[in-house]
């Protein structure tokens, strides 16, 4: 095997890495992980405190995993489902998955990622609008927000400048401001404000033109701006509101899901029941992709 020096500087000229400058690295190569350690090619041991991109919910190498994916790889590795095709595999996740789903959030389409969910979700809210006549198109989402950084989900996120600067935003997507209230958009305390930041979506409906409105989407803390808590208010509120209008009501629970936040979905927190949510990440703990 190549020397640590060699292999960084292999990485350096033909691995492209995201949200990073082409030719900087690390300075390190990961070989191995167990548990919450990782270990590098020169047997240094760091501990991964961020369980990577917020994925590895259960630790590396656990074997249970590994086994149980060996196993069903033995048995069946590829099965599409398309045209109506079904398989073992699917309705068996899908009826784990209804048990501890939100009340009527019974009904699954499989992805690959959260991104790849996330824009899923934007087409069912289109075609669910077409196909009851109607001409609604446009998807509204926060501030500093994360979705994703493919082609379709970019003009959702709000965060990563890079992300958004690289193309021309697609017409129809909205981003109002976020809940934070400790540094408040609106310049307001809580709760004298009123709980202006879910207000303004209805001012932001209102003003768009509620019959132009497809969907809102949000996550229910927001994770990858530094993990920022609502005010219990908001969320009732925002179903309220979605409600009203006749808007979707999109919550991304890749980062937050499967018990990230004390309940199996954060959403829970507030006893809000969304039209869509979006699951990736703590589901599979990153030892396959899929959303």
């Amino acid at each position: 095997m190549m020397r640590t020096d060699e292999l960084i500087e292999y990485d350096r000229e033909h691995i492209l890495h995201g949200m990073s400058v082409v030719g900087k690295t690390q300075g390190l190569v990961v070989e191995s992980a167990d548990g919450i350690i990782l270990t590098d090619t020169d047997g240094r041991k760091l501990m991964d405190l961020s369980s990577q991109l917020i994925n590895v919910n259960l630790g590396h190498n656990r074997r249970e995993i590994i086994e149980a994916a060996k196993e069903q790889m033995d048995k069946l590795n590829y099965a599409f489902l398309l045209r109506g095709f079904a398989n073992l595999p699917s309705i068996e996740l899908a009826f784990k998955l209804s048990a501890i789903t939100p009340k009527g959030l019974d009904r699954f389409l499989w992805a690959h990622t959260g991104a790849d969910t996330i824009d899923s979700a934007f087409r069912i809210a289109n075609l669910y609008w077409k196909a009851k006549g109607s001409r609604k198109y446009k998807i509204i989402s926060l501030h500093s927000s994360y979705h994703g950084t493919t082609r379709g989900v970019a003009n959702a996120t709000n965060l990563a400048r890079g992300v958004t600067e690289e193309m021309p935003p697609a017409p129809g997507h909205l981003h109002i401001p976020n809940y934070y209230c400790y540094r408040c958009p609106f310049d307001k305390a809580y709760p004298s404000c009123g709980i202006q930041c879910a207000k303004f979506l209805e001012y932001t409906i209102i003003n768009e033109g509620a019959d132009s409105v497809a969907a809102f989407i949000a996550e229910p803390e927001q994770g990858s701006v530094g993990f920022i808590a609502p005010p219990p208010e908001y969320w009732p509120m925002v179903r309220e509101i979605c409600s009203k209008y006749n808007v979707l009501l999109i919550a991304d629970e890749v980062m937050t899901g499967f018990a990230r936040t004390g309940k199996m979905f954060a959403i829970e927190h507030w006893n809000t029941v969304p039209d869509m949510m979006v699951m990736s990440k703590g589901i599979v703990n990153g030892y396959l992709p899929f959303g």
